[in-house]
């Protein structure tokens, strides 16, 4: 699949446009059923292993054959390539520290298996870790409001993941989080959200985030009941930064000026 799509791209886009192209391999895979790859046998309870099946089935070959094709249509460019950790949804919260929390293990075997195979070192390599991270208590963003002592514990999460991805150079991006709330609805501890933000900013293996727009009925947040420019202050380094929002709430933002975004300046700074 991911050849026909790369190949698609190589022999139909301006060599000035590649700059705009990121792949990213699977949004949350979860579970056997997952769209990306069917891995037969996979328990709940095998995290790493499953990781590693994950990996070696499906993550790496697709990185490894995203980047013959590149070689193979001589297009002098090395495309950002996004991965992320198997049947967790994604979440932040299981990837560090060790013996803590929701902690499985997972993120340490990815940054292994890609080290393994040669994809370590995201400014040379261009392959990054796409991480999801939302507040509310189940930390999926479908309840209202942040959890009491979020940023204590993100803190933690943090520090941990800079420690499992400094040996091998690798480097993560938030993809997806903000904080759910439905119009009209005074956030509650929203500054825990805003603090975690300030830590990613001071992160060594964070690039940047994505604050997702929306809310449970899949309509637009109002910027007032939301993390973003304008209603909140941001951390100060706050440049590495996106919003996704969709079409029928862009209205809202009349005269809200979005930064612009290149993953490829961050990988070089």
């Amino acid at each position: 699949m991911w050849q026909h799509i790369a190949h698609y791209i190589f022999t139909n886009l301006h060599p000035n446009e590649h700059k705009y192209i990121i792949f990213e391999l699977c949004n949350e895979p979860v579970g056997t059923g997952s769209l990306c790859l069917n891995i037969s046998g996979c328990l709940d309870n095998e995290s790493i292993k499953c990781q590693k099946q994950y990996d070696l089935s499906y993550q790496i070959p697709t990185i490894a054959a995203i980047k013959s094709l590149e070689k193979k249509h001589s297009l002098g460019v090395s495309h950002i390539i996004m991965v992320t950790t198997y049947n967790n949804w994604s979440g932040v919260h299981f990837w560090a520290p060790r013996g803590v929390g929701d902690y499985d293990g997972t993120l340490d075997q990815l940054a292994t298996d890609l080290s393994t195979n040669g994809y370590s070192d995201s400014k040379e390599s261009k392959v990054i870790i796409a991480g999801h991270q939302y507040c509310d208590k189940n930390y999926g963003g479908f309840s209202q409001d942040c959890i009491k002592g979020f940023a204590e514990k993100a803190d933690k999460w943090v520090t941990g993941i800079d420690k499992i991805l400094k040996p091998h150079k690798l480097l993560w991006f938030q993809t997806e989080g903000n904080i759910m709330a439905e119009g009209g609805h005074v956030l509650k501890h929203s500054d825990e959200y805003k603090r975690y933000l300030t830590k990613l900013s001071h992160s060594s293996s964070n690039i940047g985030y994505t604050l997702w727009f929306m809310n449970s009925t899949g309509l637009s947040f109002e910027p007032l009941y939301t993390l973003g420019r304008g209603n909140m202050n941001f951390p100060e380094n706050s440049q590495n930064y996106s919003q996704i929002y969709n079409i029928s709430g862009i209205h809202m933002y009349k005269g809200y000026s979005l930064p612009k975004y290149n993953f490829n300046n961050l990988l070089n700074e």
